[in-house]
C-alpha cells in the first residue's frame, strides 16, 4: 500500500513488502528494526499473563530446574563438575543452554503468536521469529543474575569465586552471538510449520529434550569416552557451551577446530533458513 505523496519533500510512503529474496528480506528487516522492541515486548507480557504469580515466576522458573538437576545429578549420581561446585558448574552450562532452547521454542511459535500484527499493518514476516526470542534473552539475563548471586555464594563460604575472568573470556561472548545466529537459523525453519501446525512445537520439545542429554550441561566433555567426543561435536551446541564454561570457568579449553566447525554450520544454517523463509513468503505473496 503506498500512501499520498509529502507535499514538501515529494517522497512517498511506502508500507509494503519489497523486492523478493533473501538479501531484500535482511534488508526489510533492518528497516523495519524498531517494530523489534513493540513485538519483543508484547511476547514477554504474553509469558507471564493469566498466571497467579505472575513476575515470580521470573525467580521460580531459573532456580527450580536447576535445583531439581543438582539434587539428582551432583548429589544422587556424583557426576564430576571439574573442581567447581556443582550447583554452580551447572547454572553456568545451564545459562548458554536455555538460552538455545527457549530462544527456538518461541522463535518457533513467531508467526503462530503474531497472525493478527501482519493483518493489521504490513511487517517482515521475518522480523517475528527475530522479536518473539525476547523472552529468552530476558529468561539469560535472569539466568545470569542467578550465576552472580552463586558466584557471591561460593566467595563468602568458600573463600573463592571460582570464575576465571580474562581475555578467555571472549570464548563464552563467541558462543553465545553464535547460540542466538543458530536458534535465528533454526526459527526461520520451524516458525513457517509452526505457523501451520502445532507438531513443529511439539517436536523441537522432544527434539530438545535429546539435545539437552547430549550436550555438556549436565557433566564436563572430560567424562564423555574419546571414543564418543567426535560425535558429542556432531551437535554445534556441545561446541558453544564448552566454550561458554571455559570462557567463564577457565576450565577445559575448546577445541578451536571443533568451535571452528560449529561456527560454519551455524552460518550455513543462518543463510539456509534465511532462504527458506524468504522463498516461502515470496511463494504466499505470489498466490
Amino acid at each position: 500500500m503506498t500512501g499520498p505523496a509529502s507535499a514538501v519533500t515529494g517522497a512517498a510512503w511506502v508500507n509494503g513488502p519489497r523486492l523478493p529474496g533473501p538479501i531484500a528480506t535482511a534488508r526489510e528487516v533492518w528497516h523495519y528494526r524498531r517494530f523489534l522492541r513493540y513485538l519483543g515486548y508484547r511476547a514477554m507480557r504474553k509469558l507471564y499473563a493469566r498466571t497467579a504469580l505472575g513476575w515470580i515466576w521470573i525467580v521460580i522458573r531459573p532456580l527450580f530446574p536447576i535445583l531439581v538437576r543438582v539434587l539428582v545429578f551432583g548429589g544422587l549420581l556424583g557426576l564430576t563438575s571439574e573442581g567447581v561446585p556443582y550447583f554452580l558448574f551447572l547454572t553456568v552450562g545451564t545459562v548458554s543452554w536455555n538460552l538455545f532452547a527457549s530462544g527456538l521454542m518461541w522463535s518457533t511459535r513467531g508467526l503462530e503468536l503474531n497472525r493478527r500484527v501482519v493483518t493489521q499493518v504490513y511487517v517482515p514476516k521475518a522480523i517475528l521469529p527475530i522479536a518473539t526470542t525476547a523472552p529468552a534473552v530476558f529468561d539469560f539475563l535472569v539466568n545470569m543474575a542467578v550465576l552472580v548471586l552463586a558466584v557471591v555464594f561460593y566467595r563468602v563460604k568458600d573463600g573463592t569465586t571460582y570464575l576465571s575472568l580474562g581475555l578467555h573470556t571472549l570464548w563464552s561472548l563467541a558462543a553465545i552471538v553464535l547460540t542466538m545466529l543458530l536458534v535465528l537459523g533454526i526459527g526461520f525453519f520451524t516458525s513457517v510449520w509452526g505457523e501451520r501446525a502445532r507438531d513443529a512445537r511439539f517436536t523441537a520439545g522432544h527434539l530438545l529434550t535429546i539435545g539437552f542429554l547430549v550436550t555438556p550441561v549436565l557433566y564436563s566433555v572430560s567424562s564423555v569416552p574419546a571414543a564418543y567426543r567426535s560425535w558429542l561435536y556432531a551437535n554445534p551446541m556441545a561446541a558453544f557451551v564448552q566454550a561458554f564454561k571455559y570462557g567463564l570457568l577457565g576450565r577445559e579449553r575448546p577445541d578451536p577446530l571443533h568451535f571452528a566447525i560449529a561456527a560454519v554450520v551455524t552460518l550455513t544454517v543462518l543463510v539456509s533458513g534465511l532462504f527458506f523463509f524468504a522463498s516461502r513468503e515470496e511463494a504466499e505473496a505470489e498466490a
